[in-house]
């Protein structure tokens, strides 16, 4: 959860859910992971809707965070940073930077963005092999271009924090985001505060 910047409507509370496949290397008293991002959907604002390109999404720079065993049962990860700048064209339409598809009531068309995504983390580990917890995010992102009068007219660079919850589990070593996409995802991170503490007992909002 948190802010995006909507055309015309200016900055407006929003939710962006990213589904990832991750591999880890477990070392001792340390998870380390290599995630690539499968999919990401950003809830519609105001009736303006935002989406990733699909083409661009298995080029996107591959995270690498890790999770260290903490006090008290909990699993903290330092700040990691995911980063495209203009040089990078994961749509290979030969635009600078990544593509963002705007469709809004007032103002629609394209936005070719460079992003830098710092994030922190902390959770805990269930009995199943999997990791619940918080995380937030702060995104810069710079405006490279932008299609239609409109969005020419009224886009600007930006800077969103969100906040939320992630939950990973297991899945065969042998698994691809083509072949998880195609069916229910293999797991679903809480909703609130609440349903964190019931699956993962002492953990909660700091």
């Amino acid at each position: 959860m948190g802010r995006r910047w909507v055309p015309i409507l200016g900055q407006l509370a929003t939710r962006t859910d990213s589904y990832v496949l991750a591999q880890v290397v477990r070392q001792r008293g340390a998870l380390v992971l290599e995630q690539r991002t499968c999919r990401m959907d950003f809830a519609p604002v105001a009736g303006a809707r935002f989406a990733f390109d699909r083409r661009a999404l298995p080029n996107l720079p591959v995270a690498r965070l890790t999770f260290s065993q903490g006090a008290a049962g909990l699993w903290r990860a330092a700040p990691w940073i995911v980063a495209w700048d203009a040089a990078a064209d994961p749509e290979a339409d030969g635009q600078p930077g990544a593509r963002i598809d705007v469709t809004a009531p007032l103002c629609a068309g394209a936005l070719q963005v460079a992003s830098r995504a710092v994030s922190v983390a902390q959770g805990r580990r269930l009995a199943s092999g999997g990791l619940v917890g918080q995380i937030a995010v702060t995104v810069t992102q710079r405006i490279l271009g932008a299609s239609g009068l409109c969005l020419r007219a009224v886009a600007h660079d930006s800077r969103e924090q969100l906040s939320g919850f992630f939950a990973y589990a297991p899945v065969a070593a042998t698994a691809t985001c083509a072949g998880l996409l195609a069916q229910a995802w293999p797991v679903r991170a809480p909703e609130t505060a609440d349903q964190l503490r019931r699956l993962a007992p002492g953990e909660g909002p700091r």
